[in-house]
């Protein structure tokens, strides 16, 4: 796997932390337009001191957006008012704004950019490439992706090409070159592990636009051509890890059968890389401030040749950590992480998912799986994908900038579904939703390997 310095990486995360109260916020805002699959909802907007409110959906495949707008996965965001009421005390909510009675208040309602869009698209029809470094069918990651680029052409009536690059890390960069030679107005790809080849490609192909999710390019050497937009997995990863601190000390009868009386919890991450220990330091953080200690904490990576795409192994490292004495597991290694929950599955033990709601993914196709499933930490790439295309359409979208969103922007959230209901006594949700909003108000701040 190729290799670069902690130091380089971390010295963007400074840069782009300053996006996220303003340009970062846009990401849900500017989702406008009815999806596919998911039925209406609103997303919290405050602009020039105004605010608007409206109901949360109760479809746990619904994202939050703006407007008439909605999406795939669960929302957790809130609407306010400078007077706000309950919205619907049928819903609650895990983000920012999140409290345990409903999504009543406005702490996290979003501060929206000037580049908003909304209402009906009425910009270019877009000829897209998706360009992923692996495949399709993880379940988390690049099938997050994938749902914005089906919300592009459904929605927008943009063209969009998935090209499937594989494992095999030689052709990552031509197969990306390649993209930038064909009639593409915009070329997308993302991961720590692409940052060389759309560095290199859009530095050759200035005529194309790039955008670029999940890391940043190097703004100091140019790149006015290309938009990157960045996760704090680190805030959503601080509250699976508080949850999972919580469960594996409960003495509830219903927690116990899914711990198995384990009293460590367990991290499987694909590779030893800044954006997986971004990860790990949230998640660390959230369990110690639940009452673990170090040695409570277990954590194994995949790594190898393929360190996101062994479910093979991510299996057999999640059952040793079962084996010793982790009450739950947390999937942090993309296709690799499947095995995870497999072994959830195999020892019907607790586990967490990643990148998607992989509860609703699975509940129906693998039911043995999905039951153990608590939460998932969701990066919403795709609303950020989407909202960049439709932006980008209406050319409006900051090309040669970059944005950093996270539970207060609705980039990061816990998937609130009816397994989290079922699973999670209500007290410790209540708890998890209190420390959403902590975070989302800038009172609790979260470790963070990037700096």
């Amino acid at each position: 796997m190729r290799t670069r310095t902690v130091t380089t990486h971390l010295s963007r995360r400074a840069l782009l932390g300053g996006f996220a109260a303003t340009a970062g916020a846009a990401i849900l805002a500017a989702c406008g337009g009815a999806s596919a699959t998911g039925t209406p909802q609103a997303v919290a907007t405050q602009a020039s001191g105004a605010a608007t409110s409206a109901a949360p959906t109760v479809n746990a495949a619904a994202t939050t957006v703006t407007g008439a707008a909605s999406g795939i996965a669960p929302t957790v965001a809130a609407a306010a008012t400078a007077n706000a009421t309950a919205v619907n005390s049928a819903a609650t909510t895990i983000t920012g704004a999140a409290t345990s009675a409903a999504p009543s208040v406005s702490a996290a309602a979003t501060t929206v950019g000037s580049a908003v869009a909304s209402g009906p698209y009425t910009g270019k029809k877009l000829n897209v490439a998706y360009v992923i470094n692996g495949n399709l069918g993880d379940k988390s990651f690049f099938d997050s992706g994938q749902r914005g680029m089906d919300r592009a052409k459904a929605e927008l009536g943009m063209t969009v090409k998935t090209i499937e690059l594989g494992n095999d890390q030689n052709k990552w960069g031509p197969g990306l070159a390649d993209a930038a030679n064909q009639n593409y107005d915009v070329i997308i790809c993302g991961t720590f592990d692409m940052e060389q080849y759309i560095s290199e490609t859009a530095a050759k192909a200035t005529t194309k636009k790039f955008v670029f999710f999940d890391d940043s390019v190097d703004y100091k050497k140019g790149f006015a051509n290309v938009y990157s937009v960045m996760f704090k997995q680190n805030e959503g990863s601080y509250l699976a890890g508080f949850m999972a601190g919580m469960l594996v000390q409960s003495s509830d009868a219903n927690v116990l059968k899914g711990t198995g009386g384990g009293k460590k919890i367990g991290f499987l991450g694909g590779s030893n890389i800044p954006v997986i220990n971004d990860f790990l330091a949230g998640w660390k953080q959230g369990a110690k401030d639940a009452g673990l200690k170090d040695a409570d904490i277990l954590v194994s990576y995949v790594e190898g040749q393929t360190p996101f795409a062994d479910p093979a192994k991510g299996k057999e490292l999640t059952l040793a950590m079962y084996n010793q004495g982790a009450g739950i597991a947390f999937n942090v290694a993309g296709s690799s992480g499947l095995g995870l929950l497999d072994a959830g599955g195999q020892a019907k033990r607790f586990t967490i998912g990643v990148d998607s709601d992989q509860y609703a993914i699975l509940k129906d196709s693998k039911p043995d799986q999905a039951q153990w499933i608590t939460t998932s930490v969701q990066k919403r790439v795709d609303n950020a994908l989407f909202r960049a295309l439709r932006l980008s359409g209406l050319d409006q979208l900051k090309y040669g900038a970059a944005e950093a969103v996270g539970l207060a922007d609705g980039g990061v959230e816990l998937a609130d579904n009816e397994n989290y209901k079922k699973l999670v006594p209500q007290d410790i949700r209540d708890k998890v939703a209190a420390k959403s909003k902590d975070i989302a108000s800038g009172t609790l701040k979260v470790d963070t390997a990037i700096k």
